[in-house]
């Protein structure tokens, strides 16, 4: 069931019964402290999908995930606009690409259900403020251990951490 609301000078669609869910980087809290990230950063893969298909959803990215093996991020500082925060930006984000490639083996589920395809994410990259960058400008490297999976109705504001899929070492 769907339903349209007025929002300013547009209208959007609110769905009913719909949930927005987002897969992340498990950033190591030092990673996530020095600069000052929230939990929810690092989003490797985005989909809509109805209620009751979460277990289901689950269960088969636990199976993706557990084929994955952990492996070494490297952060480097790239040149940033003058006067723009500072950016890190993963060294190699082809490593993501087999777990991205995985995750589309969703779309068949997703798309025979109505939802739209399993959206990718970009190359990771962050700004940060620019009292996060200290006067370290050295790369920063961390074992990839998990993806984290957060949940929220559509439109809701704020999104729950549901589950964390571990990596093998």
């Amino acid at each position: 069931m769907t339903t349209t609301a007025a929002a300013g000078t547009g209208s959007r669609r609110v769905m009913a019964g719909w949930w927005h869910y987002w897969l992340t980087l498990q950033l190591p809290a030092e990673v996530r402290e020095r600069l000052c990230l929230p939990a929810q950063a690092g989003c490797v893969a985005a989909f809509l999908a109805r209620e009751g298909m979460e277990d289901t959803l689950i269960r088969w990215m636990q199976r993706i995930c557990s084929t994955q093996r952990q492996w070494l991020v490297t952060l480097d500082l790239i040149n940033s606009v003058p006067g723009a925060p500072p950016c890190w930006q993963v060294r190699q984000p082809a490593a993501f690409q087999g777990l991205q490639q995985q995750l589309t083996s969703l779309n068949p589920y997703l798309e025979g259900s109505d939802c739209p395809a399993i959206q990718l994410g970009q190359p990771i990259q962050w700004r940060v403020p620019a009292e996060a960058l200290g006067e370290r400008t050295d790369s920063i490297h961390f074992m990839l251990q998990g993806i984290l999976l957060f949940r929220r109705a559509c439109y809701a504001a704020e999104g729950k951490e549901i589950t964390v899929f571990g990596l093998r070492p």
